[in-house]
């Protein structure tokens, strides 16, 4: 396949897993919400955190591997005991899972049917390797937002029509269990028909020597998880109202979790080009420099949008459910984004170097510190508190990584692009307070806001557009 047919493959997998995903997390996840109720829903936003923190036994990089695997010949030989390592981390993900939450109190049906899912997920996905590695790009990218798709042209008109129908959250989660089923059953049936197979021979036999090269990997991405996910459970096991907190805090962080697309699907692209340069020995020091300030560019005028504007956003999609609480919470959640931006670029370059040391050690403490500002912060600010025990957390971790790129690559970057940026984020502060003093509507001053903030980041060379961005060495 030529370059430019993959680079094509790729960019239409981002666009389409973006537009998938802002139309579940806005026109699906929000109205779901709205249904049921922010207790109801904020006791199953806890219980799936939890489930996926736990998601590391069942896929502790064990796709990666496997489409490493695929490619060279000894998959002949590993092709079963892939399978069946695949099939014992789940049944050691269900047993662990339940055990724990059996101490901590977390149990029910919701648990299980949420634990069904996250294991049928994780099976399509081992499926989808082999799309991968097969290169078989079209099925790949159909098969990424197959289940997702399903579920939103079945629930739009059911939740935008009046149908009388009782909205659950166990009824939301049976029909995402129902949707994946399908796409497994899809996926399944596309790798017989082109004569793919899971497992070339049966071998009832276990070999665990390959869970020893995935635990830097699986570590690292349980730290990760655990200090971005515990705060939705510690509201529900710290306080009386817990599942109402949870509630409020799903619904400010589902466009955090939105905004973060963008360096998530940056990164996808980010990564292997890194890997690329680092093999063939050559500087990463300008492709890193582009990356960070251009998402921290877009990332802070995001910021400061949701900032200025939180009142007015937060009446928009939540209506009668908007709080005070509310709109300071996802004001506050969004300052997260320029941290995260710097965790994917960061994370990125110590993960191609494997420098597991690194980024187990500053997880590690950022997790400890997650946990400590939680404990101190929610019984006092309830959810308010959690989303600033989060920003803590968040800002040391970029803090770190920051520290730690310079001390170990030592680049060149020039004081005046900290120095640039610095003026950049004051005056999107300025900007903000003199533009929200206006008694305009606030529909007219945020995108005036936006489209003025983005020119001043393009004229100071903060951003840079993909025409500067690729006519750069390393993107050639």
């Amino acid at each position: 396949m030529s370059h430019q047919k993959f680079a094509s493959r790729v960019i239409a997998l981002i666009a389409l897993n973006l537009l998938v995903k802002m139309v579940w997390i806005f026109f699906v996840e929000r109205k779901v919400q709205l249904e049921v109720g922010f207790a109801n829903y904020g006791e199953y936003y806890s219980i799936l955190n939890f489930t996926l923190i736990l998601g590391i036994i069942n896929d502790p990089g064990l796709h990666n591997y496997l489409i490493q695997s695929l490619a060279s010949s000894s998959w002949l030989n590993n092709s079963s005991k892939f399978l069946q390592l695949k099939f014992f981390l789940a049944v050691a993900y269900i047993v662990v899972s339940w055990a724990i939450a059996l101490i901590i109190g977390i149990g029910g049906l919701l648990l299980w049917l949420l634990l069904a899912y996250q294991v049928l997920f994780s099976f399509l996905n081992y499926q989808r390797s082999f799309l991968k590695a097969h290169q078989l790009y079209t099925a790949e990218v159909f098969l990424s937002v197959f289940d997702k798709s399903l579920l939103i042209v079945a629930f739009l008109p059911l939740l935008y029509f009046n149908f009388g129908l009782q909205w659950s959250v166990r009824v939301y989660v049976l029909a995402q269990i129902i949707s994946v089923f399908i796409a497994v059953t899809c996926c399944g049936f596309y790798l017989s028909k082109k004569q793919i197979t899971l497992f070339k021979t049966v071998c009832f036999s276990f070999d665990f020597s390959l869970l020893k090269k995935l635990v830097p990997y699986g570590l690292f991405a349980f730290l990760v998880l655990a200090y971005q996910k515990t705060d939705s459970i510690l509201l529900v096991k710290l306080l009386p109202n817990g599942e109402e907190q949870s509630g409020v805090y799903a619904a400010a962080y589902r466009f955090l979790d939105a905004s973060s697309m963008l360096p998530i699907l940056f990164a996808s692209l980010f990564y292997p080009t890194l890997c690329n340069l680092i093999t063939r020995k050559q500087s990463i020091e300008v492709l890193v420099r582009d990356s960070l300030f251009t998402l921290l560019g877009l990332s802070l005028i995001i910021a400061f949008v949701s900032w200025f504007f939180r009142a007015p956003l937060m009446e928009l999609f939540y209506q009668q459910q908007n709080t005070p609480q509310l709109e300071l919470l996802f004001g506050l959640l969004m300052f997260a984004l320029p941290l995260i931006v710097m965790y994917y670029v960061f994370s990125s370059v110590f993960t191609a170097q494997e420098r597991f040391r690194i980024l187990n050690g500053v997880s590690a403490l950022g997790f400890a510190v997650n946990l400590l500002m939680n404990f101190i912060l929610i019984s006092r600010y309830q959810a308010v508190g959690a989303g600033m025990a989060s920003l803590i957390s968040f800002a040391l971790v970029a803090l770190l990584y920051l520290l730690l790129y310079h001390q170990n690559f030592k680049p060149l970057t020039q004081k005046n692009a900290y120095l640039k940026l610095a003026l950049f984020t004051a005056f999107l502060w300025v900007f903000g307070r003199i533009i929200t003093s206006f008694a305009l509507n606030w529909m007219i001053m945020l995108p005036l806001y936006a489209i003025l903030s983005l020119t001043l980041a393009l004229m100071l060379k903060i951003v840079k557009t993909p025409k500067q961005f690729f006519k750069a060495r390393h993107c050639q």
